[in-house]
Parts: structure tokens; C-alpha cells; sequence
């Protein structure tokens, strides 16, 4: 640990939330948890089930919830969660299943076409060219007092904004993320692939947006353009760009962000940028670790403590006592990959963070190794309290 960082991490042991079918082996099910807190104080995991695809967006997940602060679980059937907001509705991003388009049903031709890291042949739209239920975003909201949930949209123009057709589908919009500033405002985090000049790659960025009317209207706030650094990354000329980012507020009113860029390439450096200006500009990506997917921050404002998880391979816990976020511990281990080959192998390395207290949050995270009671290892979602004492 950091020599400047006071106290400790102490992590708590490990809680099942759900376990899979031992058949179940393949990537995708029984990953990528988030936490939920629910109106009446319970907390909620959401897990995938589906194969890891476009092709699954929309479809059911698993749900488990926790009365008593995540020492036990139960399952549940599929609901519908979203955030809080200060009015008493609640708002979720929507992301609905993708959509078979014909090439014919797209006004203009791609501006690029070419394979991601991963392998799929991916055609890029300008988003003005694509049909208009492909030009918004979706969400879910819950009016104060009403118990249905009903579809809404929004167009937010986004400059150079591409969106990418693969196997004849497009997805639909959704933000990744949504988290509350404590000015009350509503903030969209995302990525999206955009070309920042004519013959230029295509990559994915990370985009912000804001919300000062409770998600009813929003604003394209910035974005973080990917810049390949040969220096950090000896593939970084390859990568698919700036994905899966997370933001949180520091006590000093800056906006303190990871991002990941580990792609079908490998092992990519975990990035962090910072922005003095409320997120109209940030600053030039510097490397936070030399690996991390699906970064989770967490700041906890009454004890001035901020978390972050990530990993891959592997998952791991760092915590900074800094309020500028600029000094911290370092790498506390959660769980630690095998020998086998591949990085995937243990854990998808995707984990969720929320607040218990001033001092405490629950993490959850895969196992895909984590035995039944009987001893035969399956793929289970995991819960572990986190204390800094």
C-alpha cells in the first residue's frame, strides 16, 4: 500500500448472490453485475444471463435482492430499477433489443468499414443518415406516484457521431451509466464510435451529457477523443479506442474519470482524465494502471474517501484518501486469476460499487469459478463489504 495513504482496507468474505447451472460455462451469463439501491432501501443486483452480444440487448437478466445490507440474497423475477431523482420519479436508461436493418433503410453510405478487435465486420453510419428511431437516446421513467414505467426519448446532437451496423443489426441508444452530481444534475456517461476528421480511424470515445430538468432534456456536455499513446501501449495504434468510462465528484467540484482500453487485442492500460470546468473540458489521458475493465468509482463525501475497482485479469480494489484524486493506494486484491490461458478464464472482471456508510460499500463481482455447496465450481455472482478503517 501507498506509504502516504493512512488506514486500511478490510474486505469481508464472500456472499453468494446467485450461482449458475453448472452447464452454464459460456461467456455471458452470470456476469457483469450492478448494484441498485430500491425506493424502499433494499438492494438490488442486476446480473446478464444472455450470451455477451448486440444481439442480447433488451432481453431478461437475473435479479437477486438484499433486505439487510448484503449479507444475505434472494432471486427475484426481472424488474425494473432506475435512479432516484429528487422529485420522486425514477429514471433508467433503456436499452432495447437491436434491430435487423437493411442497408437499404440507411440514407447515405458508411464512412468506414472495417473489423473490430474482436472479429465482427462493423459498418460505420453517421447518425444523421440512420432512421430516427436511431437517432435518440431511450429511457425508462417512473412518475412519482404511478406504478407503470413509459418509454421516452431524446435527441442529443453529437458532433461527428457514428453509430456501427454489424450482422445486418443496429443497437439502439442508451447510456452505459447515469449518476447524480450533488448540484442535483442528472449525468449521462457513454461511448460511441466518432471519426474527429475526414480519412481519420474510427474509435470509440467517451461521451458525457447533462441533466438540470430531471432527464427530460439533455445537454452533449464534452468528449474524451481517443488518442493512441505508443508510449503507454505498444498496440494503442490498433485499439478499438476509449470505452466503458465512469465519473465521480470530488469534494473541490472537479469530475475525476477512468476509462478502459483493453480490447480483442489484449491487455490495454486503465486511463484517468480530470475536468476543473464541470466537464466542458478534461484533461490529457494519463495511465491509472496497466489493465482494468468496466472501471466502478466511488466517493464516499462525508468520510472523503473515493473507490475504485476494476481488473481483468483479475479484480482489484484502490482507494484514495486524496480529495483531488491524485494519490493512491495501491492494488488491493479481490480475486486473482489462474494459470490457465486467457484472461477471461475467473471473472469478467465487471463489479459493482454502493455506499453502506461513511466508511463502508458493497462490491459485487463474478467468480466463475466459486463452488456450490457440493463442491462443484459454477459461475456465480458474488457480494464482499469493503471497510476503511
Amino acid at each position: 500500500m501507498n506509504h502516504r495513504m493512512k488506514g486500511r482496507v478490510e474486505l469481508g468474505e464472500p456472499v453468494v448472490v446467485s450461482q449458475a447451472p453448472e452447464t452454464v460455462r459460456a461467456w455471458g451469463p452470470w456476469q457483469f453485475p450492478v448494484l441498485h439501491r430500491l425506493p424502499d432501501g433494499r438492494l438490488c443486483v442486476e446480473f446478464h444471463k444472455e450470451a455477451d452480444s448486440i444481439l442480447a440487448y433488451g432481453l431478461p437478466k437475473g435479479y437477486a435482492v438484499s433486505g439487510d445490507g448484503g449479507v444475505t440474497w434472494q432471486e427475484t423475477p426481472p424488474m425494473d430499477i432506475g435512479l432516484q431523482l429528487a422529485g420522486g420519479d425514477r429514471l433508467a436508461p433503456y436499452l432495447k433489443k437491436s434491430e435487423e436493418i437493411p442497408s437499404s433503410a440507411i440514407q447515405g453510405e458508411p464512412v468506414s468499414e472495417n473489423r473490430s478487435s474482436y472479429g465482427p465486420l462493423q459498418a460505420y453510419y453517421r447518425v444523421k443518415d440512420l432512421p430516427k428511431a436511431h437517432q435518440v437516446f431511450y429511457f425508462k421513467r417512473q412518475k412519482r406516484g404511478e406504478t407503470e414505467w413509459k418509454e421516452e426519448q431524446a435527441f442529443i446532437e453529437i458532433p461527428d457521431a457514428l453509430k456501427m451496423r454489424q450482422s445486418g443489426h443496429l443497437p439502439h441508444s442508451a447510456f452505459w451509466r447515469m449518476r447524480e452530481a450533488p448540484d442535483g444534475s442528472i449525468w449521462g456517461i457513454h461511448y460511441q464510435h466518432a471519426r474527429t476528421a475526414d480519412q481519420a480511424p474510427v474509435h470509440f470515445h467517451c461521451l458525457f451529457f447533462r441533466s438540470t430538468d430531471e432527464g427530460r432534456t439533455w445537454e452533449y456536455r464534452s468528449t474524451i477523443a481517443y488518442e493512441p499513446d505508443p508510449q503507454a501501449d505498444e498496440k494503442s495504434l490498433l485499439r478499438d479506442g476509449f470505452t466503458e468510462p465512469d465519473v465521480c465528484f470530488l469534494p473541490d467540484g472537479s469530475l475525476y474519470a477512468l476509462f478502459r482500453t483493453t480490447d480483442g487485442h489484449g491487455i490495454g492500460p486503465l486511463y484517468e482524465s480530470r475536468s476543473l470546468d464541470n466537464g466542458k473540458t478534461w484533461s490529457r489521458p494519463a495511465v491509472f494502471d496497466s489493465l482494468g475493465v468496466w472501471p466502478n468509482l466511488l466517493h464516499l463525501p462525508e468520510s472523503g474517501i473515493t473507490l475504485a475497482v476494476y481488473g481483468r485479469p483479475g479484480l482489484f480494489l484502490r482507494y484514495s484518501q486524496d480529495p483531488e484524486c491524485r494519490v493512491w493506494s495501491g492494488r488491493e486484491t479481490v480475486m486473482l486469476s489462474g494459470p490457465q490461458e486467457g484472461i477471461n478464464q475467473d471473472t469478467c472482471a465487471y463489479a459493482g460499487l454502493i455506499a453502506l456508510n461513511d466508511n463502508q460499500a458493497l462490491l459485487v463481482y463474478s467468480d466463475f469459478q466459486y463452488p456450490r455447496a457440493d463442491g462443484v465450481p459454477c459461475k456465480t455472482i458474488l457480494a464482499r463489504k469493503i471497510t476503511i478503517t
